[in-house]
């Protein structure tokens, strides 16, 4: 038997299955893009998108689960909002010339190792 210790969300115990969940580091694809300013304007667009993704999603835990425990998202946003981060992005994208998902997994995984 494996024991997992953490901080619980809800400050309460709960007793069930757990699941554990490994990130495989090839899961984004990196491919060529032919046209870099096409895949800028689409990291534009998608991060639009994801900022309103993480408004919502902080507004329904906060009512949910209160202020306290909706730091984590307030986190990404201060992330998606970073000029370190996005400019890392971009600078992946403009100089290796590939996609928008493979730039934004690089730079989150180099930003992660910093954190560590």
């Amino acid at each position: 038997m494996e024991i997992y210790t953490g901080k619980s969300l809800f400050q309460k115990v709960a007793v069930k299955k757990i699941l554990y969940y490994e990130k495989n580091e090839n899961q984004v694809k990196r491919s060529h893009a032919a046209d870099v300013e096409a895949e800028v304007k689409r990291f534009e667009a998608a991060k639009v998108v994801a900022l309103g993704q993480l408004d919502r999603i902080y507004q329904k835990a906060l009512k949910e689960v209160g202020e306290d425990n909706v730091v984590v998202f307030e986190t990404h946003k201060m992330m998606m909002e970073s000029d370190d981060y996005l400019e890392s992005i971009l600078e992946i994208i403009q100089e290796q010339e590939v996609n928008t998902e493979y730039a934004v997994a690089v730079t989150g995984d180099n930003f992660s190792k910093m954190f560590a």
